[in-house]
C-alpha cells in the first residue's frame, strides 16, 4: 500500500513539475518572438544599411518562434476542445 502511494505521488509530483515547465518554456518562446518582431520593425524602419541587414538577420529567428507560436496555440485549442 505504501508503496502504491509513493508511486502515484512521484508520478503526480513529475507530471506536474514537467506541465510547469513547458509553460514557462512556452511563454519564455512568446516574449522572444515578441521581444525579435519589435526589435525587427525597429530596425527595419531605419535607413542604415547596417538596421536593414540586421532587419534581415533577425527575421531568420523569428520563422522558428512563429512556427514554435503556432504549435503552442494548437495545443491550446485541442485541450480546450478535449476538456
Amino acid at each position: 500500500m505504501i508503496s502504491t502511494v509513493t508511486t502515484v505521488t512521484t508520478t503526480v509530483t513529475t507530471t506536474s513539475v514537467i506541465a510547469a515547465a513547458n509553460a514557462t518554456m512556452g511563454l519564455i518562446a512568446v516574449l522572444i518572438l515578441l521581444a525579435l518582431l519589435i526589435t525587427r520593425e525597429l530596425t527595419r524602419t531605419a535607413q542604415s544599411k547596417f538596421s536593414r541587414t540586421m532587419a534581415d538577420f533577425i527575421s531568420v529567428g523569428t520563422v522558428p518562434l512563429i512556427l514554435i507560436f503556432v504549435i503552442i496555440i494548437a495545443m491550446k485549442v485541442v485541450q480546450i476542445i478535449t476538456g
